[in-house]
């Protein structure tokens, strides 16, 4: 009875999922394909990009957060330094989702008043490592994001994304090879290790 249940569940998401497509695909152009709309902030402008446009029958999917900051601001690392706090990112409301992880680049660090932090300028994107509960199957992603970012003053931000990862071939999107450098500023484990 459960299995049956979950079956009907996953017909009914592949469904809602494919209807969904359809509507987004009418408005987006193919370098929109695999990223949310833009999440325009006074500070920066933020989205999710994803390495494919559609989830194949990949275990690990690669997408992830890039964020575009105006001079001077900042934001902070995962261990932030004297001040400030790291980006948390929340995936409840996401469907087909088990399980996200950040990969966090390597950081600048910064000094005022002799107060030393460590995060980014810039542009940033964080890899992030995300795997479906079922392999195969669509992937409805609802990320709440909560951030401080940081010039003379700092300011607590959120932000809200949403992205489709329809069934189907794992074709590369326009957004692969910003992912393929964001990794490569990804510290190994070895190096540093990530948590």
């Amino acid at each position: 009875m459960a299995r049956a249940r979950r079956g009907l569940g996953l017909l009914l998401m592949t469904l809602v999922s494919s209807l969904l497509l359809g509507a987004v695909a009418a408005a987006q152009s193919p370098a929109d394909l695999g990223a949310s709309p833009w999440v325009e902030r006074p500070q920066a402008r933020l989205r999710l990009i994803s390495a494919t446009t559609a989830v194949g029958q990949a275990s690990t999917l690669l997408l992830g957060l890039e964020i575009v900051q105006k001079s001077p601001w900042k934001i902070y690392w995962r261990s932030p330094g004297d001040a400030g706090t790291p980006p948390v990112l929340d995936w409840r409301g996401s469907v087909n989702l088990a399980r996200a992880e950040v990969a966090w680049p390597v950081p600048q660090r910064f000094t005022v008043s002799s107060i030393e932090t460590v995060g980014y300028a810039g542009t940033v994107v964080f890899p992030l490592h995300l795997r479906p509960e079922t392999p195969g199957a669509p992937v409805v992603l609802a990320l709440a994001l909560e951030y401080l970012t940081c010039a003379e003053i700092c300011v607590p931000e959120r932000a809200s994304f949403s992205l489709l990862l329809p069934p189907g071939p794992a074709t590369p999107s326009a957004h692969a090879q910003t992912l393929a450098q964001a990794l490569a500023l990804v510290p190994s484990p070895q190096v540093y290790p990530v948590a």
